[in-house]
């Protein structure tokens, strides 16, 4: 009987400090959160790299009487003020961040004209899709390879493979080469095993005109709910008989 008053006490503690932390969380929401990756490497090597975050917020507390919140990436200055939607506020880190990299977001709450510290959303990016070939110069058969990408909470297997033709010109033109949309092939699609480490699809040198200038683009999705995470790499080069 002693070691059972003993322990009641210690568990009736236990459980209140687990019951303050419950009630503080159902005072909170929900984070879902996603990044859109683009990297590209145009023929002289010029390369550009960025990434978008979408944070979508979903006010499950209760005794929520503000209707705005602030959203600040730690480490920036920058705050944006966006009207609160309680089945989900969507955010949209617009400014150039980076692949595979953590962020942390602060949120503020303002009722009465008063901003109230509120929550803090945690996040990693995507990796950029490391495309290994082609080079920047190719003859032959046209062999595209990636590696394929990985997070802790799941790999991607589920790639989409584009091919565009531009001029030569054009080969350099970064913002050109990201705006491409019309490819000249149907989307390629390829499915790899969790064992697999690498993709590749070849595309056959006779059914292009060559030699010209050419890109790849090679992309993997997944959706969920409203939020899209994406990785895609754009690779020019200059293919030949």
């Amino acid at each position: 009987m002693k070691i059972v008053k003993k322990v009641l006490p210690v568990l009736l503690i236990v459980l209140a400090l687990a019951g303050c932390g419950l009630v503080d969380q159902l005072k909170k929401g929900v984070a879902r959160k996603a990044s859109r990756i683009t990297s590209v490497v145009a023929t002289d090597t010029v390369s550009k790299e960025f990434a978008i975050v979408d944070i979508e917020y979903v006010f499950t507390g209760t005794g929520i009487s503000a209707d705005k919140v602030v959203f600040s990436r730690e480490g920036s200055d920058r705050q944006d003020t966006l009207n609160i939607v309680l089945v989900g506020t969507i955010y949209t880190d617009l400014d150039t961040l980076s692949s595979n990299t953590t962020y942390t977001y602060k949120m503020w709450v303002i009722d009465g004209g008063e901003m109230k510290e509120y929550d803090e959303v945690e996040l990693t990016t995507l990796p950029a899709i490391e495309v290994t070939s082609p080079d920047l110069a190719v003859s032959g058969d046209l062999t595209v390879t990636w590696k394929k990408i990985s997070t802790q909470d799941k790999d991607y297997l589920k790639y989409k493979i584009e091919i565009f033709q531009v001029k030569a010109e054009d080969l350099t033109d970064i913002d050109g080469l990201i705006a491409l949309t019309d490819p000249l092939e149907p989307v390629v699609e390829v499915e790899l095993s969790e064992s697999d480490t690498e993709g590749e699809y070849t595309f056959s040198a006779a059914n292009y005109e060559l030699p010209g200038g050419y890109v790849v683009k090679v992309s993997t999705t997944s959706f969920f709910g409203s939020l899209v995470d994406k990785s895609s790499t754009i690779k020019a080069f200059v293919w030949s008989e």
